[in-house]
């Protein structure tokens, strides 16, 4: 392999390991998303369930008509 072929093969490798970071990146990214996403559906879910208690406590008291 002669001198000038070095550089090459080594600005190939500083791509290749900055593209793998980027790709590391948006993957974490991604599963932050969908964690965030999980836990503010569940939240809904627990709220809605709430509500419905708070309302079927207040039609059964006779507070509502």
């Amino acid at each position: 392999m002669s001198p000038e072929e070095q550089p090459a093969i080594v600005e190939k490798n500083v791509r290749i390991k900055i593209i793998y970071i980027i790709i590391c990146f948006l993957i974490v990214i991604l599963l932050a998303v969908s964690a965030l996403y999980i836990s503010l559906f569940s939240s809904y879910k627990n709220l809605e369930k709430q509500i419905a208690e708070i309302n079927k406590d207040t039609s059964n008291s006779g507070l509502v008509n």
